[in-house]
Formats: C-alpha cells, sequence, structure tokens
C-alpha cells in the first residue's frame, strides 16, 4: 500500500476562497474541482496557492502565499510560505527581517493570519489597533 500526498490549491473565485483539486484545461482557464459538491468551479489563476501538507498549531492548512506569525522569545515574527526552486521545497521567508528556514517544525509553533491574497489592509489595521 502507498501513501499519497493530498493535492489541495485554494484560489479566489469573485474574492472568497475556494479550495479544491486543480483541473488544467488550457492555460488561461484553470478550474478547481470541489469534491464535495462535485462541481468545476473557474478560479482567478492569479490567486492558486498549494497546500504544503502541513498544519499550523490551531490545526488550519498552510498554503503558499500565507503568512505565519510565530512567537519567539517574546517576539513576534511574520513569515511568508513561499515555493524555493532552488532546494525545491516550500521554505518560509521573514517578513521584515533577514532569515529563512524550513516549514516544518516552525508550523507547529506558528499560526496562519493571512494569505498576500487577501485584502492586506485589514489585516494591517489589526496590527494597529493590538498596539
Amino acid at each position: 500500500m502507498s501513501e499519497h500526498r493530498e493535492i489541495l490549491i485554494k484560489a479566489k473565485k469573485r474574492e472568497k476562497w475556494v479550495v479544491g483539486n486543480p483541473h488544467y484545461f488550457k492555460p488561461e482557464n484553470v478550474l478547481l474541482y470541489k469534491q464535495e459538491k462535485d462541481e468545476l468551479l473557474h478560479i482567478d489563476e492569479k490567486t492558486i496557492c498549494q497546500y504544503v501538507g502541513l498544519e499550523d498549531k490551531k490545526g488550519n492548512k498552510i498554503y503558499e502565499n500565507d503568512v505565519i506569525q510565530i512567537e519567539v522569545d517574546e517576539d513576534i515574527q511574520k513569515w511568508l510560505v513561499y515555493f524555493s526552486k532552488v532546494v525545491g521545497q516550500f521554505r518560509l521567508r521573514r517578513i521584515n527581517g533577514a532569515g529563512e528556514k524550513m516549514v516544518y517544525p516552525a508550523n507547529s509553533r506558528g499560526l496562519v493570519i493571512y494569505n498576500l491574497h487577501d485584502k492586506r489592509k485589514k489585516y494591517l489595521q489589526n496590527d494597529q489597533k493590538k498596539k
């Protein structure tokens, strides 16, 4: 018996996230298959984010372009999930600072706070209110 990795993507459809399996018919016509509803959806291909196969500390699935917040010695750091073509894996790149690391095991201490394709203004306003 072989183990199969779950291939999921999330993308925007009319400003809302949808999650499913990718289906490609033409480069300009990317569809997403939602198995629970047995339907194909037209999505904005510029917002496609692949599931990295890991969850954050609250069990939320982590996708490419997610921003993860990790507390390190009372310092709250934000990290971007991206795919490194150099090493062929998903990695974390520090936002507003230097540094890069593997997603695992940092994912178990982190929390997904937003995705780069979201309206970042909303999250930046929330950060200002906390200060």
